[in-house]
């Protein structure tokens, strides 16, 4: 015990993470995700572009699977290819809030993202009394939180089972 917190002893040295938030998404096999940011990127520019965010900021993503994506592509009846620039630019900033929130920080209700709107976290709405997140305009169908906490060295990314739609 200290006067200001706890030490604990451990047997080894911990390093910080060595990916950044795009890295880790690549790392966690979230290819669709990974495409979708790599031309959105390309495309935006300035300081709230999407490149700015992702290496400048500290922050959240939650980011969805690739079959969240494909679902998306048949109801957009298109592909990440040609989804029109600015509505992939927000489609992709909707999932990213400032900060780093582990799943322990998550509180009920709203959450600001980078887009300028909100999402909902539900911690125990989802199917197995789990964690969710629900879009605006996502039919009030939530997002289930499915893997949390995975760290990077700007960031920590949560994946979720379905794009959130502004």
């Amino acid at each position: 015990a200290a006067d200001n917190g706890v030490v604990h002893k451990i047997n080894g040295v911990l390093y910080p993470p060595a990916a950044n938030i795009e890295e880790a998404i690549l790392l966690n096999g979230l290819d669709s995700l990974a495409k979708a940011i790599a031309r959105a990127t390309n495309d935006s520019t300035g300081d709230n572009s999407l490149d700015s965010i992702l290496t400048a900021s500290m922050v959240t993503m939650f980011a969805p699977t690739d079959s969240a994506f494909a679902y998306l592509d048949s109801l957009w009846s298109t592909t990440i290819d040609s989804v029109g620039m600015d509505t992939l630019v927000n489609v992709l900033k909707y999932h990213i809030t400032p900060g780093r929130l582990f799943s322990s920080d998550l509180v009920d209700g709203p959450l600001n993202m980078f887009s300028g709107g909100n999402t909902v976290i539900g911690l125990t709405n989802g199917p197995t009394g789990g964690p969710t997140i629900t879009g605006a305009n996502n039919g009030g169908i939530p997002s289930n939180i499915i893997g949390a906490n995975i760290i990077s060295r700007n960031g920590v990314v949560h994946i979720i089972d379905r794009v959130l739609s502004p």
